[in-house]
């Protein structure tokens, strides 16, 4: 992989940092998945939360 001082990510690779721990929903065509990135936290060697509270949205999206 070569020096790794001298390694320089892509720009575009970090462009959105601030989206990154972003906890909603992803949708593409017919699928729906929620993106979770704090189930992964400690694969990282980050600290890893507990999940929120689970919380009935059916009546609040669909109404």
């Amino acid at each position: 992989f070569g020096n790794p001082i001298e390694f320089r990510l892509n720009p575009m690779c970090i462009r959105d940092r601030d989206l990154w721990h972003m906890r909603c929903p992803l949708i593409c065509n017919w699928a729906v998945e929620l993106h979770l990135p704090h189930r992964v936290f400690r694969q990282f060697g980050l600290f890893q939360p507990h999940p929120p509270e689970w919380e009935d949205t059916d009546k609040l999206l669909h109404a």
